[in-house]
């Protein structure tokens, strides 16, 4: 649950690069610093920053799929009855012999705006 994927497509970086007017040619060391490091920017640009942590009680309330889908705003409330409005950015759902498991990920809107 702790691993995300992203598509990376460094086709912009090539073996040769043009320092000063002249062609060069890249060592596979100096190739590879230049995807790791179009890779760490790309990693950058996609990185959760807060999220929440919960539970969702799928036999009462609402249901995911029919009343709210990945992308849809909901409010969440906490333990201590402190509620904020989330967008919802991924949900798992886990079927085991210990039962039917829900694990939706949140990110705050307030960042989302502080993007924009």
């Amino acid at each position: 649950l702790l691993r995300r994927e992203l598509y990376n497509d460094a086709s912009s970086i090539s073996h040769e690069v043009d320092e000063n007017g002249t062609k060069k040619t890249l060592t596979p060391t100096e190739y590879t610093k230049l995807l790791q490091q179009n890779a760490d920017d790309l990693q950058k640009d996609h990185m959760i920053k807060e999220t929440a942590e919960c539970e969702v009680d799928y036999k009462i309330n609402f249901e995911y799929g029919k009343d709210y889908f990945v992308g849809d705003l909901v409010q969440v409330e906490n333990e201590f009855g402190q509620k904020i409005k989330m967008r919802v950015t991924e949900f798992i759902t886990s079927i085991s012999s210990s039962g039917k498991e829900l694990y939706p990920t949140f990110k705050n809107i307030e960042e989302e705006d502080e993007e924009n």
